[in-house]
């Protein structure tokens, strides 16, 4: 996790589509990737929250072998 985070008010998404959005992802894949616990995502007062900068760092660490398109031979 980065030592800096920005302002609470300025990195905070709310809601599966704002974080959608932000993702390029659909709200589908969103509410499942929170359900599994695969992006740094949380369920408060009924709603789903992300931080922007935690996201970034989500899909910026490399992944070892779940990348699309690799196998196992």
């Amino acid at each position: 996790m980065s030592d800096t985070l920005p302002p609470l008010a300025d990195d905070m998404l709310s809601g599966a589509r704002a974080i959608a959005r932000f993702t390029g992802m659909s709200e589908r894949e969103i509410y499942s990737a929170a359900e599994r616990g695969e992006l740094p995502i949380r369920r408060i007062a009924g709603k789903l929250r992300a931080r922007k900068s935690l996201l970034i760092e989500a899909f910026s660490a490399p992944q070892g072998r779940e990348r699309v398109g690799e196998t196992d031979h």
